[in-house]
């Protein structure tokens, strides 16, 4: 759970467990996620914004923090996600830097491949996601672009999947979304027009 105190001039920000442990955090806190490590344990994970285009990353085990790293933003960095993109039983936390799609793991180390950097001048915006839509059992990671492209990388090679990117024809409003349908996954975006669109991405059974 993530709390704030009612200064509105200096407010600190607080990590609560399941046991009502508390833990301040030295910045503001942005997005937050919870995962288990590999032994099960409930691990939190923080975003916080040291300054403009500075980072730090919070992980917090039973109360207390168990790692922390900075990044450097090339653009605002809104938002990560998490997944276990190279199936080994650890979740690597994913987000938009500017031309980067960034995949770290929990100790702040980059993912084998990774960063994939987008040659052709474009932005990604957004929270990357991950669904295994190709069959092969490893996510791909769709992320997209601020002029409405939508790019799936593979996560273990860290290569562009065949097929991609593909325009979706106008600006990105919100956050996209996979639907699982009849174990087929499909995208689904809501453009700058209020136009809501799908994409059907796998002809055979796929998780998210």
């Amino acid at each position: 759970l993530l709390l704030r105190d009612t200064n509105p001039v200096s407010p600190v920000y607080y990590v609560a467990d399941h046991n009502n442990n508390l833990v301040s955090l030295e910045n503001k806190a942005i997005d937050f996620a919870m995962t288990k490590s590999r032994s099960g344990e409930l691990l939190s994970i923080i975003l916080t914004e040291i300054n403009n285009l500075e980072y730090e990353f919070y992980v917090i085990n039973e109360g207390k923090i168990f790692n922390r790293f900075s990044i450097t933003g090339n653009n605002k960095i809104n938002s990560f996600s998490l997944a276990d993109t190279k199936k080994d039983g650890e979740n690597y936390i994913l987000f938009a830097n500017g031309d980067q799609l960034e995949a770290v793991n929990l100790r702040g180390g980059r993912a084998d491949n990774f960063p994939y950097k987008e040659l052709n001048g474009g932005i990604f915006t957004g929270t990357p996601m991950a669904a295994n839509f190709s069959g092969d059992n490893y996510p791909e990671i769709l992320v997209t672009t601020v002029d409405g492209r939508i790019f799936a990388i593979d996560g273990k090679n860290g290569k562009i999947v065949r097929g991609f990117p593909f325009s979706s024809g106008a600006k990105i409003s919100g956050e996209p979304f996979f639907v699982n349908y009849n174990n087929r996954i499909s995208f689904v975006k809501l453009n700058e027009e209020n136009f809501l669109y799908g994409w059907s991405l796998s002809l055979t059974q796929g998780d998210i």
